[in-house]
């Protein structure tokens, strides 16, 4: 008997959803969010409602950062080296397009920066010191941080109820990106 023995690789892992506060500078960015939430109308449960807008969220999201992921760095790299040429050209009537680009690109800068300052914590968190009592004091600690336990509604009524606060998420995005103008809340 002959058994053969097929590598088949290891599976490719699939990383979690994790949003990017960079992406909140993007062109586009809220676009996208209003128009995969506004998928979720005709629901008539606010929860079933905000889980699907948030799945829909999801996915647009995922499918447009990988489409800019692939052009962020040769973007970054094509400004620098305009950048450069207008600056190495320049003889004072250029002050104004260096001064444009120069913008752009500390905003490309930016954006890139703050990618890597959320995901080094995510690397932190995922392989810092994973036994200790720190660790685990500093995710319970951030686990309390991210649970909702109450919220006031825009009356200022304080809710504890998991389904209430969910109806009180549900309006306040639906106001959010439904309007032309949104309000903001902050």
């Amino acid at each position: 008997m002959v058994q053969l023995k097929v590598n088949q690789g290891t599976p490719k892992r699939v990383r979690p959803f994790r949003y990017e506060a960079s992406w909140s500078k993007k062109e586009g960015c809220e676009a996208l969010i209003k128009q995969h939430w506004g998928m979720t109308t005709g629901h008539l449960d606010p929860l079933t409602g905000s889980i699907t807008g948030l799945k829909y969220c999801q996915e647009g999201l995922k499918n447009w950062s990988m489409e800019m992921r692939r052009n962020q760095g040769a973007l970054i790299k094509e400004k620098l080296s305009i950048l450069s040429s207008l600056k190495e050209t320049n003889e004072g009537h250029l002050y104004t397009e260096i001064s444009v680009l120069q913008k752009e690109v500390d905003s490309l800068l930016e954006a890139e920066n703050s990618k890597w300052q959320q995901r080094a914590k995510q690397n932190w968190l995922r392989g810092g010191d994973r036994n200790t009592s720190f660790f685990h004091k500093c995710a319970s600690q951030r686990r309390k941080q991210n649970l909702i336990c109450n919220i006031r509604d825009n009356e200022g009524n304080e809710t504890t109820s998991q389904k209430e606060i969910s109806q009180i998420f549900q309006s306040f995005f639906q106001e959010l990106f439904y309007l032309i103008k949104p309000k903001r809340h902050c």
